[in-house]
């Protein structure tokens, strides 16, 4: 399987391409190469997220069965994942809580009955909730969305529970 991580050197971006690696996966990392060199096996596809042309540059002829996006925070961010990935068999989406409208300060109910953010607002909550949709659409039936609270554990760059980085 070609699995293709948007995000890929630190925190849950680099768990995911590890794991795929150690099952043998070809594994293709998104980054910007700030933050470092994603795991020891995996491609490294740099660009910024942001421009338009960065991801199908990067891709080249490379074409990825399944995503895992772990990065996206801004509208153009998903907007160009969904022109460019639209066509994958799978996409897994990282979003958030705070896709909820009223998440915080919640508590959250059933799914299907909880409002997510609508608004133009140019904050993080909002923004994970247009992603999950505008990705989404274009994905159809392979598109799933995990809206997690907090996650921590190594390689976690803002310590959130005094995980250090290994």
């Amino acid at each position: 399987m070609r699995l293709l991580v948007l995000g890929g050197t630190q925190f849950l971006g680099r768990h995911v391409a590890s794991a795929a690696l150690a099952r043998g996966h070809d594994v293709a990392t998104f980054i910007r190469g700030v933050s470092g060199p994603p795991p020891a096996g995996a491609r490294a596809l740099h660009g910024d997220r942001d421009d338009p042309e960065a991801l199908p540059r990067a891709l080249g002829e490379w074409a990825p069965d399944l995503v895992v996006d772990t990065s996206a925070r801004t509208r153009a961010a998903a907007r160009h994942a969904a022109a460019v990935l639209g066509g994958v068999h799978g996409y897994a989406f990282a979003s958030s809580l705070n896709a909820y409208r009223g998440w915080p300060p919640g508590p959250v109910g059933p799914e299907d009955g909880e409002p997510t953010w609508d608004t133009e607002d140019d904050d993080y909550g909002p923004n994970k909730a247009f992603a999950e949709r505008v990705i989404g659409a274009r994905v159809g039936r392979g598109f799933l969305t995990a809206r997690a609270g907090l996650v921590v554990g190594p390689y976690d760059y803002v310590h959130r529970l005094g995980c250090e980085r290994t």
